[in-house]
């Protein structure tokens, strides 16, 4: 399973972003001084319910941000039944049982020690059909030899879909498969390009997040072109996610926050967050795979 775990310190500083750039000192008051816990828990369908358990620090406190391995960490449904309680295992890492399901409501529940408990709901969205990857070898303007893959698949009717579209190349050597994340372009509007009119392609490195506005409840073709690895790659694969609206916004405004960094002129960024009473995200994805052989 992958999860990202930003530092939870993001979200202190981001709402002041660009203010210390004029190197003028403000005085303020802290209002909040208290400690809350940060829960960062992504539901996979792969996988099995987790969650990463720490706490934040006030703006002022220059102490170090720690792991809370004394948790309680709950899986309830949306009647408040348990599901599962996680069990801590390294590091504020907690791990259940189960795996979760699409289409159904899931609530977790943290408690500890010295702090407030902290809850979040979400709903794994529907796993999307790949009806058809086809790729073409060709020349692109720079004389480089590449892969166009054309992407079909189902978008849900009147259901705004988010979506995640990543390309890995596989290699098989000793009977080990190993995979690593592959960079792609595209023209197409839905993912930020120009629709074919003109201009560069939009370039993506590892993934490219969108959604179905462009297109609900059609049969959706994507066109993308990446390096032509079939010399020394055993095979790509495709991956579309399906994202709930949470886990969409904490990567939308993540992604804004990063790249704002280290620019003075840019406009600070708050990091979504879903978790009552705390910090941090609980989201869900259904993922589709597509094996495209050479």
């Amino acid at each position: 399973m992958k999860q990202i775990q930003i530092s939870t310190i993001v979200f202190a500083l981001i709402l002041f972003v660009g203010v210390s750039s004029c190197e003028k000192y403000l005085d303020f008051e802290v209002k909040d001084k208290t400690s809350k816990l940060v829960v960062n828990s992504l539901m996979d369908g792969d996988s099995l319910f987790s969650a990463n358990i720490s706490h934040s620090l006030n703006i002022l406190d220059d102490g170090e941000l720690k792991h809370i391995e004394s948790a309680s960490v709950k899986i309830l449904d949306a009647d408040d039944n348990l599901v599962e309680i996680l069990t801590h295992t390294t590091n504020g890492n907690y791990i259940g049982a189960t795996k979760p399901l699409g289409g159904i409501s899931y609530k977790i529940e943290v408690s500890a020690p010295d702090y407030a408990t902290v809850t979040a709901t979400d709903k794994l969205p529907a796993t999307i059909n790949i009806i058809s990857a086809d790729t073409l070898g060709k020349i692109d303007a720079d004389g480089d030899s590449v892969l166009q893959i054309t992407i079909k698949f189902q978008d849900e009717s009147s259901v705004t879909n988010r979506y995640i579209l990543e390309l890995y190349t596989a290699d098989i050597i000793s009977g080990a498969l190993f995979m690593r994340p592959a960079s792609f372009s595209s023209s197409d509007i839905s993912l930020g390009g120009s629709g074919g009119l003109g201009g560069s392609d939009t370039y993506f490195y590892r993934q490219a997040i969108f959604t179905d506005n462009l297109f609900d409840g059609t049969i959706k073709t994507l066109v993308i072109t990446t390096e032509d690895t079939r010399a020394y790659d055993s095979f790509l694969q495709l991956t579309l996610s399906n994202i709930s609206n949470p886990w969409y916004e904490y990567r939308r405004t993540v992604e804004a926050h990063l790249a704002n960094q280290g620019n003075p002129f840019s406009q600070p960024v708050i990091v979504y967050n879903n978790i009552e009473n705390g910090f941090g995200i609980f989201g869900g994805k259904m993922s589709t795979r597509k094996k495209i052989s050479y």
